[in-house]
């Protein structure tokens, strides 16, 4: 066995390690050479740790993570610094942007819509985009990365991205469609459920669907639901400004016949509403309606939409009465089974 030398201090567990195993060769190179060994532990360890010390995180577009439907010409961007307990008052002190609309890993820096390079600057809330002119329905990818007051260059967060929206009024191929169902103007009314049957013809790249309505809409796919959002579109002074939703619908579509449906309610737009002391109807108008696109990306580039027009069927449900402040009435008689699926 070789002889080793002693320290009153052992160095490091590596040299017990080599011990136990007996390898006198590697025992003898590592006692040769174990300054270059500590001294590159101690670089990498500390290069790892300045790496994990500052980051960025929770990227947000118009305060949604990767939201899809946004038709502001120059939405607005935020997020949040982590950074390791030990340091304390830690501060942006400079950020750069880097915006692509074909690049998700941003591995070609010639095809950038936006750089900003760095910027000296604190604001982490609301830095609005300042590059070139977006392309509507058009998915776009970001990251971010910052400098502290310590000095320290943080590593680019995770791409996030965003989807615009539906720019200009003439870009809506759908038609506004009213149920074909007998109503009463004056008191509440079944709610109207409506369907289309439609044919998708080779693999999906992609779905988006455009949806809005006058009133509330609950909408599926194929009998799915396609999204946990409620009191969609949302109350606002119809006649001046009406929302719109963008869902991704890629996964619910299926080879061949597909059913849409969508179940619409008074909501705001017609039903009973409390205003100046009073219980008033039809603040907005005294018929629902329904605006439905949806766009199909087909692998092979071309291009499909479906539209609210006058193919689609409408007829009452189990759903009575809905109402804001007056509740639902369901009524299992009138259930339609499979009403939303194809074949029905």
């Amino acid at each position: 066995m070789g002889h080793f030398i002693h320290y009153k201090v052992n160095p490091n567990l590596m040299l017990h390690f080599f011990c136990k195993i007996r390898r006198d060769f590697l025992a003898k190179i590592y006692i040769r050479y174990r300054y270059i060994f500590v001294i590159l532990f101690l670089f990498f360890g500390v290069v790892s740790s300045i790496a994990q010390e500052l980051a960025v995180e929770d990227l947000r577009c118009e305060y949604r993570l990767n939201p899809l439907g946004i038709d502001n010409s120059k939405p607005r961007f935020s997020w949040k610094i982590a950074a390791d307990t030990t340091t304390n008052n830690i501060l942006q002190k400079a950020y750069r942007i880097q915006v692509s609309l074909n690049d998700s890993s941003f591995a070609s820096g010639n095809e950038l819509s936006l750089d900003t390079k760095k910027v000296n600057s604190e604001r982490s809330v609301h830095v609005e985009y300042s590059g070139e002119e977006l392309v509507e329905r058009s998915r776009y990818y970001w990251r971010v990365k910052v400098w502290d007051n310590h000095g320290r260059e943080s590593d680019w967060s995770k791409t996030a991205y965003w989807e615009t929206g539906i720019k200009e009024s003439k870009q809506w191929k759908a038609q506004w469609i009213i149920p074909d169902l007998e109503e009463k103007d004056s008191s509440d009314n079944p709610a109207p459920y409506l369907r289309r049957e439609f044919e998708v013809q080779g693999p999906v790249k992609k779905a988006r669907l455009y949806i809005t309505s006058k009133g509330l809409y609950l909408l599926s796919i194929n009998g799915h639901p396609v999204s946990p959002d409620i009191f969609t579109p949302g109350w606002t002074s119809y006649n001046k400004r009406l929302q719109y939703q963008v869902y991704d619908v890629t996964s619910l579509l299926n080879p061949g016949t597909n059913t849409a449906g969508v179940i619409l309610s008074d909501g705001w737009f017609r039903g009973r509403l409390f205003a100046f002391g009073e219980a008033k109807r039809n603040l907005y108008g005294d018929k629902l309606s329904l605006m439905y696109q949806l766009e199909i990306e087909y692998e092979n580039g071309e291009m499909v939409t479906i539209v609210s027009d006058e193919t689609w069927k409408s007829q009452e449900g189990p759903i009575r009465m809905s109402s804001i402040y007056d509740g639902e009435v369901y009524d299992a008689n009138f259930e339609l089974e499979g009403w939303d699926k194809p074949g029905y």
